[in-house]
């Protein structure tokens, strides 16, 4: 069941090409027997900077005959994710024998060639559906008026309105458009979180807990800003903290305080999810991570580092934090950065299991889909973490993990 509530009435990555990357020469080529007008051009448009940081018109490829075209990249990341178009995202490739839309993959040495089918919008199937309650908040305003006002969308348990007296802990996640409903979720896909949860709770045993997603900002580079540590991601985190959590706890029967308070995201916003339960463990007592892009170049320029801020303050630590990542595509970009965050935690004296979990799913992509199948077991492993007297730990689990 979905609502939308207007506020008012309430009331009352991403892409990477680190430097150090083997300048081997990698050649991708699309054969596509579409009767192309001799002014038209195809283009190749990935993560990388070599590839135009997925940016559909920067990276043209040549057109060797009528059908073929081709291009070669030198400073690609060993692996990468590409898509074909004719200069917009109004008219991308669908390719034959790749799942219709989705990201290909490519490896840095490895010559490709591909046949495209046609050009066109992208048309997903959508995977998923909302699964019990779901209310939007809609357009909930910055108290300091600095970011502008989202889209907020919470999931509430069965239990919430069994027992009007009772309240509830909290899991807050970056990027809410992609957890329950596959209508606003990218590439059609959702985490399935609520269907997640509701299992959790109905058949193992976890206690209830409220679902809260905080829309991203409908342009790609400010959501990477406000991800990051930059002035934009200052802005951004007041607001996720003086504005969205004020505004949840006033609204619906929360419990506050670390122990009952988690966040969670994927990619940038897994960055930003170990940021602020790095720096404000008073407000949230654990932070599931995936794929976090905690250290990476995008593809506009921007450099996302928050490791170099992290190891000066002397590596601080909350208990406990979910680590993961895949081995394909954009997941090979996010390697090195994840790979200097576990050094510094052994550096740190942190126990692997006690004060962190690093899972690494080697044929997993970085899409919506990869971080839904890791979900659950991410969630159970961090709330059997949380301390004596937590309402997220569970009496006698169904199965601990």
């Amino acid at each position: 069941m979905a609502h939308r509530l207007f506020w008012g009435a309430v009331v009352g990555l991403l892409a990477s090409c680190a430097p150090g990357f083997p300048q081997k020469t990698t050649t991708v080529s699309a054969v596509a027997k579409l009767n192309l007008a001799p002014t038209d051009t195809v283009f190749i448009a990935g993560g990388p900077e070599a590839l135009g940081g997925w940016k559909p018109n920067k990276v043209p490829m040549k057109r060797v005959n009528d059908t073929l075209w081709t291009v070669s990249v030198r400073g690609l990341p060993r692996g990468f994710a590409y898509k074909f178009t004719l200069g917009s995202w109004d008219a991308e490739a669908r390719v034959a024998g790749a799942k219709p839309w989705m990201d290909l993959v490519g490896q840095r040495g490895r010559d490709t060639l591909h046949r495209i089918v046609d050009f066109g919008p992208a048309q997903y199937t959508l995977d998923g559906q909302i699964t019990g309650t779901v209310h939007t908040l809609v357009a909930v305003p910055d108290a300091a008026k600095t970011v502008s006002a989202r889209d907020v969308v919470v999931w509430l348990p069965p239990q919430y309105f069994e027992d009007r007296t009772r309240h509830f802990p909290v899991l807050y996640f970056h990027d809410g458009q992609n957890l329950f409903d596959p209508n606003t979720a990218s590439g059609g896909v959702d985490w399935a979180v609520d269907e997640t949860l509701d299992s959790l709770i109905r058949k193992e045993g976890y206690p209830p807990v409220i679902a809260v997603g905080v829309f991203c900002a409908p342009d790609g580079q400010l959501r990477r800003r406000e991800y990051s540590n930059t002035p934009d991601g200052d802005a951004y985190r007041r607001y996720f903290l003086e504005s969205v959590v004020p505004t949840i706890n006033s609204t619906y029967r929360t419990l506050t305080g670390p122990e009952n308070t988690l966040i969670a995201g994927s990619s940038m916003g897994g960055a930003s999810s170990f940021y602020l339960a790095t720096y404000r463990p008073d407000v949230f007592g654990a932070a599931l991570a995936f794929s976090p892009a905690v250290r990476v170049k995008s593809g506009n320029g921007l450099v996302v580092d928050l490791l170099t801020d992290w190891e000066r303050a002397g590596r601080p630590w909350p208990r406990p934090v979910y680590l993961d990542n895949g081995g394909v595509g954009l997941e090979t970009e996010l390697q090195p950065g994840i790979d200097r965050l576990l050094r510094g935690l052994q550096k740190s004296g942190r126990t692997p299991e006690v004060d962190y979990r690093w899972v690494l799913d080697p044929k997993a992509p970085h899409n919506e889909r990869a971080w839904r199948e890791r979900f659950a077991a991410a969630y159970v492993w961090a709330v059997l973490r949380q301390p004596e007297g937590s309402a997220l730990q569970p009496d006698k689990p169904a199965s601990a993990k």
